[in-house]
């Protein structure tokens, strides 16, 4: 099977919060509504190039990189849904943000893999190295990018900061690249999010 990236388009429901969780907030005090904990899981193997001597390695076409959505850390409170409309509504369109952010920075990163697909080393061992290189500086921008998005749009309650942070997802997941590039299946490439983050003036 070819490599493959799932999980980029998911619309989250308060279903797959699990059970809320029970109690009131504390008087007079913030405290978290929800929680959305995603990430991506990954699998990747490198192979010899056939006839090659001496011997090269590349990336073998079967990689996958999943959108993984992390149950034990994803939550909402009884409270939050509680609260009059439209806030849950609200709440639930933030938390589908903080989805969204990892959703488009796993993409990328597959984006990154596939264009390490068509370059060979010299060992298997190199191969993984330059895909681990990869993965480290995604998961460094996944972990960064949910305090900006918080804190600027504090927790989705301002709503102007909101739609700000919506427009960057909008225009990462539908605005091509200049110049255009594209998959190996013609679907063309989309900006990356960093890039859409940066002209903003967010800083990762």
């Amino acid at each position: 099977m070819p490599s493959r990236l799932t999980g980029l388009q998911r619309t989250l429901t308060w279903q797959d919060f699990g059970s809320p969780r029970p109690g009131t907030p504390p008087a007079g005090q913030r405290t978290t509504a929800a929680q959305t904990r995603a990430r991506p899981n990954r699998s990747i193997f490198a192979e010899h190039v056939h006839g090659t001597r001496p011997p090269q390695f590349r990336l073998r076409d079967n990689a996958v990189i999943s959108v993984d959505l992390d149950r034990a850390q994803t939550f909402v409170n009884q409270w939050a849904l509680n609260m009059p409309a439209p806030y849950p509504t609200d709440l639930l369109h933030h938390e589908q943000g903080h989805y969204d952010l990892v959703a488009l920075f796993c993409r990328d990163m597959f984006i990154e893999l596939m264009e390490l697909k068509q370059q060979s080393s010299s060992t298997p061992q190199a191969v993984m190295a330059d895909a681990e290189a990869i993965f480290r500086r995604f998961d460094g921008f996944i972990a960064a990018v949910h305090t900006p998005y918080d804190d600027q749009t504090d927790h989705g309650n301002i709503a102007q900061q909101q739609q700000r942070w919506d427009g960057f997802m909008r225009s990462a997941f539908t605005t091509p690249r200049t110049p255009a590039t594209s998959a190996p299946d013609g679907t063309p490439y989309r900006v990356p999010l960093l890039d859409v983050l940066r002209q903003g003036g967010v800083i990762l």
